[in-house]
Formats: structure tokens, C-alpha cells, sequence
């Protein structure tokens, strides 16, 4: 006989199921939503079964409460909501049966395996059962469930209180399933501060703890350290991949985990001191997982000091290795110094080597702290010190007493490692050195900044005097604000000063100070060539825009490409100035590349220079086409726009090439040059038009008409259809009509078929009118094509028509209803030419109510004639 499953063992089977490394049904729970229990029946092969669900939903703690049961018949799986609403509330499940067709329960769920399911359906949860291979079989039952997702989903951050587990916080610590405890913990785990404060309320009002206890509490934050350290793989990993929405939750992921990593430190730091025993070992592990850069790191360490006064070396680089992996520098510090204070050895090399696992950043302060225990220190083991160091500025100034002398390389390298003393450092070490050279001071000016620079070589300079150019230039260089100055007050004592040195030290002047020298050169100068024009140029520093265009007419070598050359040399209007100069002096005819070449050397002036100077000759199409190539964005526009005003007439291939041609004004282009084009048939206004968009249709079409003196209706229809806006097409019909030379009541109707509405009957009512003697059928044709207005089209068209008969007057009024055919009835009796008795009757049964008054008007008009 099958059996239902003993409630007492579904705890069991839930933890199994639910363990984090994944199960073999996973997958079925892949589409299932929160909040929803997947029941799934197969057979011994798996393969789906047919079976029914029943569902009691009701209060669990009140069996006394009103009960709902649902019946849920399915093969193969079905998804079953753990609540169903009842009025305002919602009615919780309160036990699950599963039967096969026979009626035969597979499984029985209730009381403490529903509460657990409720909690486990967080992230998705399935109740699977199988039946046995044999008849009599105890079905096997199973419940799965997806571990919750760190990395892959978004953050849970709908807070569920502990409690709901257990009755109190506390609880979690007697349980005496671990495994299942966390699987249960970790199902109502929440990214939020709550939650974390439940846990760490537990580690602080514990008198004692085991170092299980601890990591269990660790385990079921939402992002222990180990979660954190998947997470930032993770992203490391896709850093180079398309940032979709699989880098979006890692990185919110990443920015919740440091936003609660204080809790996983404090969690820590509030257990060490209680666990009972604690080892060094698991200590050091311990410390491990805690956050770096957050909140509890220095009471973690310090709780451990208490607990271990005593360490040993290998214990203390332990400790110390763990400090600087959780960028806890102050502890490592304290801890490094310590090592230094209690070694056999206290020279520099003892002190590096302790040293050596501290950031450089950290080691400052306790190179200055052991300074005045060092043992044989002297400016090589300085050095030495300062290299390891991050700012040694206040090892420097500290140890400067201590050292006798230093070589030029041994100040430089102390500088160098200097922040804000770095000046301080200089000029007291700068004393130390024996006999300075050239070299000497520069390299030690080179480790400083700013005016620091300035002081150390003006302390300097006096003992260098006199000195060579190259030299001067050199102290010049390595100055920061004062070589322009060293240049102009010691040139006089420079004895080599030649042009190619002139340039040499006005290339080194700033400001006025290089043209003052320059012009002094260039007043008695030769005729230059353009190299050494261009060096002048460079050399120069205010003047180069005015030097370079007053002397591009008098270069020995002038060509189109040596003025560009010097155009290259100049920013903004000033490049314009030696163009406008070098193309006024200059006679021979330019080529397009040429003039393009030009153009393009110039500042914000290529179209200016191409429209002016394009033109000097006779250029094609083909040739203005060319050069638009060369230009970009509006510019193409400009030169376009030049030579479209030196253009009567154009083709329509040249039109269309030109429009083509232009930057995003090919649509303007087509609009407003098309009446350039001297001959276009209306097919080719239609095919103009259907390349346009839009208002641009609109306009052309608008422009364009009126170049036709006779149209076909043919033509017309083929106009008004290119038209983009319903008014414009009502507009070209309206102005079109009178030269439509095959206008018909027939040809009229599918010009008006373009329109909608009332534009419509506009229309048809103009088309009547230059109808010359429009006949019933044609009355009839137009009106019966309108949209609303045949009564009014009946009505005109038959004060239009000479005569109508009986037949006709009829089949007029017929078009339309009611009144108004009881109106287009009386309007036409006046014309019917066979008006008689008998007309009358049928004229009375064709009307709608006025048939009398058609009876009386009508034998008036018989007895008149």
C-alpha cells in the first residue's frame, strides 16, 4: 500500500533539498515565482504522471479558523500558491495532499513542513514525488528549492525578521542541525541592515561562543566576505564584456555587500573576546573574513592582542600579514615596530626588512619612530630607508643632524622621495654637497617644483658664473619661473652667442622678452628662406603672427606649398593674413587641389577662400563637385550655395548631383533650385518630389506648378498624389483645374478621389462649374462622389443644365434622402422638358414627404406651358 510521508521527516528532506551546491531538479524551478510550491509526479523512469493536489488554506495556529481547499488536477507538474486572498486578508496553506487518479495519497504536508516550505518558497520551491518501481512501493518525496542568489539576481531587500523562525535570535545558537539552521537562515536573508542587526544582536548578548557559533552568524549574513570576493571575480571577469543587466546587478550586488560589511566586522570583533577555546589558528581565520576599510577592524585586532598577549615572531607576521591584507595599517604598524624593538639586530637592514610587508604609504611614521634606534646610519643606509619609504620628508629632516655628507645623487634621491618638505630638504642637503657643479644643481632643481626651483638655483647660480650658453640654456630649462629672467641678465657674459644661439635663447625667453631679441635679428637680416622663416616664427613668441605674414612675399623660395607650410605655423586669423597676403601677391592661376590645399590651411576661412577665389576661372560642375568633397559639414553648403548664384540654368542631373553633394541640405537644395532646371515634365516633378520628405514635398510641388500652362488630368492626379500635406494637394487641384485640358465629370471625380472630407466636394462643386453644359449623368456622377454635400451639388448642377427629363430629374434625386430629395425634386421641375400627369405621379412617388406640393408645382407648371 502506499503511505503518505511522515510529516516528522520533511525537515530533513528539506535541508538535503535545499542544500546551496545545487540539486538535480533545479532546473524546474527556473520560471516558478515567489511564493508558489512546483508539485511535480513522475514515475520510477520520470516520466510525468497524472495526480491532483489538494490545498487547505486557513490560519495555521487556529484549527478552529474558517478553511478554504482548492483541487488542482495535473500531469506532470503544476504550481500551487502558498496563499490565496479571502476579503482584505490572505489565507496561508496549511497542508498539501497529493493523490494519484486512485485517490491514493502520495504525500501529506502540514505544520512544521509547510512553515519551512512558506519560507524555503523565497527563492523558488518544488515538492517532487516518485512513485516506487514496484506495486506497494513507498513513494519517495522530496522538496527542492534554489539556493538564494548572491550574484546573478538583484538584492533581496524586503527585510523578514529571524523571529519568524525561532522564537528568539538565541535560538539560533542551540540548534543542533548547523547545516539546516543556515539553509533556513539563508532563505529569509535580506540585504539590509535589519536583518544584519538581528545577527549581530545575537554575537553581542552571547556570554559565550564557539568558533562554530561564529561562523554560523558570519555564514547567514546576506554577503560574507567570501560572497564579496565571488562578486568582484565576477565583475573583474565581464570588466571587458558589453555592460548589460548581468553588470548592473553585480555591481549593485558589490555596492549593497560594502554598504553592510561593517556587520560581518562587528559580528567578529564582538565574538573574539567570548569564544571559548579560542585558537591562534582559528583566530587568524576569523580575522580573515573580515571586511577591509570598514568599521570593527581595529577592535577585531585588538580583541585578538587581549586574548594573545604573548606571540612569537611567526605569530606576529602572521598577525601582521592579515592587518595589511584588510588594510588595517595602524595595527601592522604597531605590530612591525614591535618586531623591530624585539629583534637581535637594529641596523637600517633590519628595519627594511621588517618594513618590507608594509605599504609604502604606512612605513613613514615608523621609519621616524625607530630612527633614534638605528644603529650605523649615515647617508648610503638614509637612502636606503627613504627608497622603502612613501614621503620622506620627515625622515629626511630628521635624520639630517646625523649625516656628514652626501654625493649629488644621494640629495637627489632624498628629494625625490619628499612631499611637502621637498624644498626644506633641498636647501639643506644642497649645503652637504662638496664643490657643486652644473650638473650637480640641476639635478638636484629637477626633484623639486614650482618656485622651490628657483630658490635652490638662485642659492646656487652665483658659483657657477661665468658659464656657456648651453649651459645657461640648460639652468634655464630646469628653472620654473625664472628662466627667461637668468637668460636676459647673463647673455652678456655668454661669449658664443651666434644667430642659430640667438635662436637657441630666444626659443627659451618668454613672453616679450623673445620678440625684443628677435627683432634686434631679423633688423639686420638678409632675405630669409622659408625654413628659417619658420624658425624665427617658433622662436618668437608674440610676434610670430605678425612676422611670418609681413616676410611670406619676401621668402627666397615662395610656392604655394611653402606658404601653406608657413600657414601651419599660425593659429586662427593669423594663418588667414599670410594666406590673404601670399594669394594677393601671387599671379599665376591655382588649380582646384591647389586652392583646395589653401582653403584647408586656413582658420574658419575655407569656404571664404574657395567662394572668393573658386571662381577666378571658369570651373564645371564636375570641378565645384570636387572640391566639396574636400570640405566638410556646412562648408560643403557654402561653395555650393557660391556657385548655385553663378548659375542661371542647370540640368536636372546637375541639379540632383549638387543636391547630392551637400551636407543635409540635399532636400532644401532640390526645393529651391529646382526652378533652375529650365525644362521639367510632370513626371519628373513627381519622381523630384518623391525623393523629398514631408513639407519638402509640399513646397516643391507648390513651386513647380506653376510652370505648367495645360495639364491631363492624368497629370494632375500624379501631382496632387506626390503631395505630403492634405491642404497642399487641395491647393494644387484648386489652382490646376481651369488647365486641365480633358476635364470630365468622370476625370473630375478621380481628381477629387485624392482628397478626403470636404475638400472632396470643394472640388467636385469646381469641377461643375467649368463643366461647360454639364449633362444629369455627369449632376449625378458628382454628387454621388461626394462626401456630404450632394444635395448641394444636385441642387447646382441642375441650375446648370438646360433641360432634364422626367427619367433623369428621378435618378437625380435618388443620390440622396429625405428632404433633400423632396429639394432636388421641386429645384428641377421647372426644367423637365416632358413634364406630364403621368411624370408627375412618378416624380410624387419618388419624393420623400413633399409629394403634394410636387403634384401642385408641377401642374402650375404644365398648365403655364
Amino acid at each position: 500500500m502506499n503511505r503518505p510521508i511522515s510529516t516528522a521527516l520533511l525537515p530533513l528532506a528539506i535541508a538535503l533539498a535545499l542544500l546551496p551546491c545545487g540539486c538535480a531538479t533545479q532546473g524546474h524551478l527556473d520560471d516558478l515565482g515567489r511564493h508558489e510550491v512546483a508539485v511535480r509526479v513522475t514515475d520510477a523512469d520520470e516520466d510525468a504522471l497524472v495526480a491532483s493536489v489538494e490545498a487547505t488554506y486557513g490560519d495555521p495556529e487556529d484549527e478552529e479558523a474558517p478553511r478554504t481547499r482548492a483541487t488542482y488536477d495535473f500531469e506532470g507538474r503544476v504550481r500551487v500558491p502558498l496563499g490565496v486572498p479571502q476579503g482584505p486578508d490572505t489565507q496561508r496553506l496549511c497542508r498539501l495532499v497529493v493523490k494519484d487518479p486512485a485517490g491514493t495519497t502520495l504525500a501529506d504536508l502540514h505544520h512544521d513542513a509547510i512553515r519551512e516550505l512558506v519560507v524555503a518558497s523565497r527563492h523558488g520551491v518544488g515538492l517532487e514525488v516518485q512513485t516506487g518501481a514496484e506495486p506497494g512501493d513507498e513513494p519517495s518525496v522530496r522538496i527542492v528549492g534554489n539556493a538564494p542568489d548572491r550574484l546573478g539576481a538583484p538584492p533581496e531587500t524586503r527585510f523578514v525578521s529571524i523571529e519568524t523562525l525561532y522564537a528568539d535570535g538565541s535560538d539560533i545558537l542551540i540548534q543542533e542541525d548547523r547545516k539546516r539552521t543556515l539553509l533556513l537562515l539563508r532563505g529569509i536573508a535580506s540585504a539590509t541592515p535589519e536583518y544584519h542587526e538581528e545577527l549581530l544582536e545575537v554575537a553581542e548578548d552571547a556570554e559565550t561562543l564557539s568558533v562554530a557559533d561564529v561562523d554560523l552568524l558570519i555564514d547567514a549574513c546576506y554577503y560574507p566576505i567570501e560572497t564579496l570576493d565571488e562578486i568582484n571575480a565576477a565583475l573583474e571577469g565581464s570588466w571587458n564584456v558589453e555592460r548589460g543587466e548581468t553588470f548592473r546587478v553585480l555591481s549593485e550586488n558589490q555596492a549593497h555587500a560594502w554598504e553592510l560589511g561593517e556587520y560581518p566586522n562587528g559580528i567578529i570583533a564582538a565574538s573574539l573576546g567570548k569564544v571559548d577555546p579560542l585558537g591562534f589558528d582559528d583566530a587568524v581565520r576569523l580575522l580573515g573574513r573580515l571586511y577591509p576599510r570598514r568599521a570593527g577592524i581595529a577592535e577585531a585586532f585588538g580583541a585578538v592582542a587581549q586574548r594573545f598577549p604573548s606571540l612569537d615572531a611567526a605569530q606576529r607576521g602572521t598577525l601582521l600579514d592579515v592587518a595589511l591584507a584588510k588594510d588595517a595599517t595602524e595595527v601592522a604598524r604597531d605590530l612591525a615596530l614591535a618586531a623591530f624593538l624585539g629583534g637581535s639586530s637594529r641596523d637600517p637592514a633590519a628595519l627594511i626588512r621588517i618594513a618590507a610587508s608594509l605599504p609604502e604609504w604606512s612605513r613613514d611614521e615608523l621609519f621616524v619612530a625607530a630612527l633614534p634606534h638605528i644603529q650605523g646610519l649615515d647617508a648610503a643606509s638614509l637612502v636606503e630607508l627613504c627608497e622603502e619609504a612613501d614621503d620622506d620628508g620627515d625622515l629626511c629632516l630628521a635624520a639630517a643632524p646625523r649625516i656628514a655628507a652626501v654625493s649629488a645623487t644621494q640629495a637627489a634621491t632624498l628629494v625625490r622621495g619628499c612631499d611637502d618638505d621637498a624644498d626644506d630638504v633641498a636647501m639643506l642637503y644642497l649645503d652637504k654637497l662638496p664643490s657643486p657643479g652644473v650638473d650637480d644643481v640641476i639635478a638636484l632643481a629637477n626633484e623639486l617644483e614650482y618656485s622651490a626651483k628657483d630658490r635652490l638655483i638662485a642659492k646656487a647660480l652665483p658659483a657657477l658664473l661665468p658659464i656657456a650658453t648651453a649651459d645657461l640654456i640648460r639652468i634655464a630649462r630646469t628653472s620654473y619661473d625664472d628662466g627667461g629672467d637668468l637668460i636676459l641678465e647673463h647673455a652678456d657674459a655668454v661669449a658664443d652667442l651666434t644667430t642659430a644661439n640667438a635662436l637657441l635663447l630666444a626659443g627659451e625667453l618668454e613672453y616679450s622678452a623673445k620678440d625684443r631679441l628677435l627683432a634686434t635679428y631679423l633688423a639686420g637680416s638678409p632675405t630669409l628662406d622659408t625654413d628659417a622663416l619658420i624658425a624665427i616664427g617658433r622662436a618668437s613668441y608674440g610676434d610670430a603672427d605678425e612676422i611670418l605674414p609681413a616676410w611670406v612675399t619676401r621668402v627666397s623660395d615662395l610656392s604655394v606649398k611653402n606658404a601653406i607650410r608657413l600657414a601651419g605655423e599660425l593659429d586662427y586669423s593669423a594663418k588667414n593674413a599670410l594666406l590673404d597676403a601670399f594669394l594677393g601677391h601671387w599671379e599665376k592661376p591655382l588649380s582646384v587641389d591647389q586652392l583646395i590645399d589653401v582653403a584647408e590651411a586656413s582658420y574658419a576661412r575655407s569656404d571664404e577662400i574657395l567662394k572668393d577665389h573658386l571662381f577666378t576661372t571658369t570651373r564645371t560642375t564636375a570641378q565645384v563637385l570636387r572640391i566639396v568633397e574636400e570640405l566638410d559639414y556646412s562648408d560643403k553648403n557654402v561653395v555650393l550655395d557660391a556657385y548655385l548664384e553663378r548659375r542661371d540654368a542647370l540640368s536636372l542631373a546637375e541639379l540632383r548631383a549638387i543636391a547630392e553633394a551637400s551636407y543635409a541640405r540635399q532636400d532644401k537644395i532640390l526645393v529651391d533650385e529646382a526652378h533652375r532646371v529650365e525644362t521639367l515634365s510632370v513626371a519628373e516633378v513627381v519622381d523630384l518630389a518623391d525623393d523629398l520628405d514631408y513639407s519638402d514635398k509640399d513646397e516643391l510641388l507648390e513651386n513647380e506648378i506653376g510652370r505648367f500652362e495645360t495639364l491631363s488630368s492624368s497629370q494632375l492626379v500624379a501631382l496632387a498624389s506626390a503631395a505630403y500635406g492634405d491642404g497642399v494637394r487641395f491647393s494644387l487641384i484648386e489652382k490646376s483645374l481651369p488647365i486641365v485640358t480633358d476635364l470630365s465629370a468622370k476625370n473630375g471625380v478621380t481628381i477629387a478621389e485624392t482628397l478626403d472630407y470636404s475638400k472632396k466636394d470643394e472640388v467636385l462643386a469646381d469641377v461643375l462649374e467649368l463643366l461647360a453644359q454639364p449633362t444629369a449623368g455627369d449632376v449625378k456622377r458628382l454628387a454621388g462622389a461626394a462626401y456630404q454635400s450632394q444635395k448641394a451639388l444636385l441642387l447646382r448642377g441642375l441650375t446648370r443644365m438646360r433641360t432634364v427629363t422626367t427619367d433623369e430629374l428621378v435618378t437625380l434625386a435618388e443620390v440622396v434622402d429625405y428632404s433633400a430629395k423632396d429639394a432636388v425634386l421641386l429645384e428641377g421641375l421647372v426644367l423637365v422638358s416632358d413634364l406630364s400627369a403621368r411624370g408627375l405621379l412618378r416624380l410624387r412617388e419618388t419624393s420623400y414627404q413633399s409629394g403634394d406640393q410636387i403634384l401642385d408645382e408641377g401642374q402650375k407648371i404644365i398648365d403655364a406651358r
